[in-house]
């Protein structure tokens, strides 16, 4: 009885932690240089086909958003988002990265004012059963 019991429990916690999605916070730093933040996105299997958002910045009117990956495991599609709108919604042009140089965002007609808040949002360009990693630094404005 104890071995079937031990057999049921180990078989229930290796579904749940199969189930279970983590999305890894943005890891908050310091503004970086003038107004460039910090970013962390992480999916873990079974939901990589998720994007994630980043904490919400104000742009101050420069209106040359842009992201520059330092490390990203897969090809990745970038987007800013007005912080109070749903994920899905698009503030700017997407943004395809495989490396590491900057690129600049495009706002759409209606954003990029000053004072508006953005959220950056990524997430794999091609959706896999594989973990999902990104970092770097990016702008609102």
């Amino acid at each position: 009885m104890k071995k079937k019991f031990i057999c049921v429990f180990l078989a229930l916690a290796v579904i749940m932690s199969i189930a279970a999605v983590s999305f890894a916070a943005e890891v908050e730093a310091a503004a970086t240089t003038e107004s460039s933040y910090s970013y962390f996105f992480g999916i873990d299997y079974p939901m990589t086909g998720s994007a994630v958002a980043s904490v919400a910045r104000a742009a101050e009117g420069g209106m040359s958003p842009w992201v520059k990956p330092s490390i990203s495991t897969v090809k990745t599609v970038y987007w800013l988002k007005p912080s109070a709108a749903s994920i899905n919604t698009l503030a700017t042009d997407l943004v395809y990265k495989t490396g590491t140089a900057k690129s600049y965002f495009t706002y759409k007609t209606g954003f990029g004012g000053a004072t508006q808040t953005y959220q950056l949002v990524g997430g794999a360009a091609v959706a896999s059963y594989e973990p999902y990693t990104a970092r770097g630094t990016w702008s609102p404005d």
